[in-house]
């Protein structure tokens, strides 16, 4: 069988600004080898990055914003992120 692809079924948009600074926050997340960091939730408003959810120790939660903040494009970081034991 052969697929075939109308090019209306291809995106014809970029992905936005907001889009792409979602994922290089992810990723930044994930190359802390920590994966308690990817259960975080992550919500970017143009330069402005919310982390949410729960970790099991302070130190985590410093890890996360070290790894955000060094992200280009991030300017504010907002900590919604409770530690919990």
């Amino acid at each position: 069988m052969i697929a075939v692809q109308n090019f209306s079924d291809v995106p014809s948009s970029k992905p936005t600004f907001e889009e792409l600074l979602t994922e290089a926050v992810i990723e930044a997340l994930r190359n802390t080898g920590y994966h308690q960091l990817l259960d975080l939730q992550v919500q970017v408003d143009g330069h402005e990055v919310t982390l949410r959810g729960r970790l099991p120790s302070y130190f985590l939660k410093q890890i996360a914003y070290q790894a955000v903040s060094h992200v280009p494009g991030v300017n504010v970081i907002l900590d919604k992120i409770d530690v919990v034991n």
